[in-house]
């Protein structure tokens, strides 16, 4: 399982039973190019004759499980069908692993560039978006063309895509620091005390007055 996968299943708001259906179900089918969701099956997996959380699931359990996977982005139907029943499905941030031989390490080039299946790399590295600006790449490439290193086109892929996420990663804690700092930090204006103009000032020496003589007599 990838780390973005394993970012996903960590949300609180998601189910246990669905973490599980998904982790020990879902994937296995992935695995096996077996993309065809069988509410019978699904069920049959969740069934649960524990002695501490027995679970005895139906077609609405099954069906429940694989709508809250989909809201949370985990799994997506490729059929135009409302039903589970039947249905083809993708898993968006599986990555199936391919075996192929790796290619021979290269030094950085000013000219190197992301291959297609970059975004498969990047979704194992934890970065579900692997978009990127020219800026970022440029300056991956200056950064590692003065390293004397070499990598195959999957290290230097993956090089680059932890470069992304850490800077992203970087970029939202700044947000947030900034942001909790301005939240704590009081105006200026805020701090000095409201002077009263002159007409107050005569107003409330006035009604102390009133309030003294009332008091005491005049």
């Amino acid at each position: 399982m990838n780390a973005t996968e394993l970012n996903y299943l960590k949300s609180p708001r998601l189910s246990h039973i669905a973490k599980s259906l998904y982790a020990f179900y879902l994937r296995d089918l992935a695995t096996q190019d077996q993309c065809i969701i069988d509410l019978t099956a699904v069920a049959n997996y969740l069934y649960s004759q524990s002695q501490y959380f027995p679970t005895v699931p139906n077609y609405q359990i099954a069906s429940m499980c694989l709508d809250e996977l989909e809201n949370a982005g985990l799994i997506r139907k490729l059929s135009d069908s409302e039903s589970w029943q039947g249905c083809v499905f993708e898993l968006p941030l599986y990555v199936k692993m391919e075996t192929e031989v790796p290619k021979a390490p290269f030094a950085m080039t000013t000219k190197w560039e992301p291959g297609p299946a970059f975004h498969k790399i990047a979704i194992l590295c934890g970065l579900e978006d692997s978009s990127y600006t020219l800026t970022d790449l440029n300056g991956f490439r200056h950064y590692w063309c003065s390293k004397n290193e070499s990598r195959n086109q999957v290290g230097w892929e993956r090089a680059f895509a932890q470069r992304l996420l850490k800077a992203r990663q970087q970029r939202v804690e700044v947000k947030f620091n900034t942001e909790t700092h301005n939240a704590l930090e009081t105006p200026a204006q805020q701090m000095k005390p409201q002077q009263p103009s002159s007409e107050e000032l005569e107003r409330l020496q006035k009604q102390s007055m009133e309030d003294f003589q009332n008091l005491f007599g005049k």
